[in-house]
C-alpha cells in the first residue's frame, strides 16, 4: 500500500451502547479514528425490491486504508458527508491495512 496512493480523508465511527437513567439501552456513534484512504468508486446498481414501484440505488464504494486497531463488522465510514455500511472487510497481509466493500447509506442515523 503506497502512502501516495492514499490521497483521501475518511471518518471511521463506532457504534457505543449506552443506557439512559432509566436502563433504557441505545446506541450513538463516536468517531474511531480520521485516517488517510484510497476511495474507489464502482458504477451504481438499480435494484428492485420485489415489487418494480419499489426502486432503489445502490452504490458500493472501496475504501483502502492502513491497519486500525478496534476496526470491524460494528463500525461505519463516513466520506464526503455520506455514511457508507461496511459489506466486507479483507485484512491485507501482514495486518499492513484493510480493503473494505461499503455501501452508501442514505438514512445517516440507521
Amino acid at each position: 500500500m503506497l502512502a501516495g496512493s492514499l490521497s483521501e480523508r475518511i471518518t471511521i465511527e463506532t457504534r457505543t451502547k449506552t443506557e439512559d437513567s432509566f436502563g433504557t439501552p441505545s446506541s450513538t456513534w463516536t468517531t474511531l479514528k480520521e485516517v488517510s484512504a484510497k476511495v474507489t468508486q464502482n458504477p451504481g446498481q438499480k435494484i428492485f425490491n420485489n415489487n418494480p414501484d419499489h426502486l432503489y440505488h445502490s452504490y458500493n464504494t472501496r475504501f483502502e486504508f492502513r491497519y486500525l486497531s478496534g476496526f470491524n463488522y460494528d463500525c461505519r465510514i463516513k466520506y464526503e458527508g455520506d455514511y457508507y455500511t461496511i459489506q466486507s472487510i479483507e485484512k491485507l497481509r501482514r495486518n499492513i491495512g484493510f480493503v473494505v466493500i461499503a455501501e452508501r447509506n442514505t438514512n445517516d442515523g440507521y
